[in-house]
């Protein structure tokens, strides 16, 4: 897992190309900016025909006091279907603010 965050976490240059085999995208790097064995990581994959893909974030603004959601629904095209987002008047702890996330998206 921290292999798979360092290659996102990587500046342009360093990612080469996106290659998709089957309903499976992955983000190639460079060999030379590469610290683990893995050449490339998962960055999408459909999910099964008649299912969606959610994708859930939260952020937290210590200045306004305020924990914030964002909710994405995708279909097995990747095509966008719904979004939401959703501001708390508190800050939560991490954990808790996704967790927040997941019972909103469903």
């Amino acid at each position: 897992m921290i292999s798979d965050w360092q290659l996102a976490n990587l500046s342009l240059p360093a990612v080469t190309s996106i290659v998709t085999v089957g309903s499976t995208s992955h983000l190639s790097r460079n060999a030379a900016t590469s610290s683990s064995p893995a050449a490339a990581m998962v960055w999408w994959k459909k999910p099964s025909v008649g299912c969606y893909k959610c994708n859930v974030d939260a952020t937290f603004l210590l200045s306004f006091n305020r924990t914030g959601i964002g909710i994405c629904i995708w279909d097995v095209e990747g095509t966008f279907v719904l979004a939401k987002m959703v501001s708390f008047p508190c800050l939560h702890q991490v954990a808790v603010g996704e967790a927040i996330s997941l019972f909103e998206a469903l």
